[in-house]
């Protein structure tokens, strides 16, 4: 009855992941731009997809495969909601 509880959702892994990389120097450059002339590829969206790229490798690397099987796209959305949990400036909005 309550199994359905008991499973995570995307968002909840993209979180999992993230946290473990917020510590990789590259992953959180990717994420610290506000403006596109700050941002590591010259464009937010190019960031926030690199960003895409570390959490599904990293994910591929510890064989979550919901994760690892998803598209750069979808993983960005949910990357956005995650940090929109911790009020981040990428989350709320500024970006």
């Amino acid at each position: 009855m309550r199994d359905h509880l008991l499973e995570r959702t995307l968002i909840d892994q993209v979180e999992q992941i993230h946290l473990s990389l917020i510590e990789d120097d590259q992953y959180f450059r990717y994420l610290e731009a506000v403006y596109d002339e700050q941002a590591v590829e010259g464009s937010l969206f190019a960031d926030d997809t690199m960003a895409a790229e570390m959490i599904r490798d990293y994910a591929k690397k510890i064989a979550c495969s919901a994760v690892a099987h998803e598209k750069a796209a979808t993983i960005v959305k949910a990357l956005g909601v995650v940090l929109r949990r911790y009020g981040t400036p990428e989350g709320d909005g500024c970006r």
